[in-house]
């Protein structure tokens, strides 16, 4: 687990996902006093917005659940190592 919007989702048990994009340094920042509307590319925003819908889709549709009952071992202990951080243990 690495430190994004879907963190305290994780945390807690329920099965998050974050997207983002790799911007070119000087574009829309997050999370700074320059992640306004003003920096962000409204064509690319609407492909982002388009790619998770149709992923959002394919999930809520598909034939089987595909999300994993249990984290992975790993995964696990990633999460255990976030937890002691934020004094959730």
């Amino acid at each position: 687990l690495m430190p994004s919007d879907s963190t305290s989702f994780a945390i807690n048990d329920v099965p998050a996902m974050s997207f983002g994009t790799n911007t070119p340094r000087g574009g829309a920042e997050i999370h700074c006093r320059r992640d306004t509307m003003d920096n962000i590319d409204a064509d690319e925003l609407d492909k982002i917005v388009a790619f998770v819908c149709d992923y959002a889709d394919d999930v809520v549709n598909a034939a089987m659940n595909i999300v994993p009952h249990a984290l992975p071992e790993e995964a696990t202990k990633e999460k255990e190592k976030m937890q002691k951080m934020l004094g959730l243990n």
